[in-house]
């Protein structure tokens, strides 16, 4: 079964995903969640996600360094930044930085989202 770890503060938004997930994937895909960058990181490792969909703004340890950490522990890993965040300079940074990475805005298209969760998680 593939594993899909979604990292966000916002309960309602880690909620919302996962009801997304669960309906459209029929429960082909095992959705793990983390409410912030420390706890993220430690599912990560312990559960090595096929796909992470995570938020860049967040406590004890932000989205950077969390995209950071999780480069360093498995760089094959495809990862979603979905974020409310959209100011140039954080659109500069994802394609500097993270240049592998898909950056979605939040809110995002329900059926955009979940494909490319799928095309993503299938690839």
């Amino acid at each position: 079964m593939k594993k899909i770890l979604i990292v966000d503060d916002q309960e309602p938004i880690r909620n919302a995903l996962h009801l997304l997930i669960n309906s459209r994937s029929q429960g082909q895909y095992q959705v793990i969640e983390a409410a912030n960058g420390q706890e993220a990181l430690e599912k990560f490792e312990k559960e090595k996600p096929n796909l992470a969909v995570v938020d860049l703004m967040m406590p004890r340890v932000d989205g950077f360094t969390m995209l950071n950490e999780i480069k360093l522990i498995d760089s094959h890993v495809p990862v979603i930044i979905l974020t409310a965040k959209t100011d140039e300079a954080t659109a500069n940074e994802v394609k500097t930085n993270y240049p592998d990475y898909v950056l979605i805005t939040k809110p995002a298209d329900n059926n955009f989202l979940f494909d490319t969760i799928k095309r993503l998680v299938e690839a």
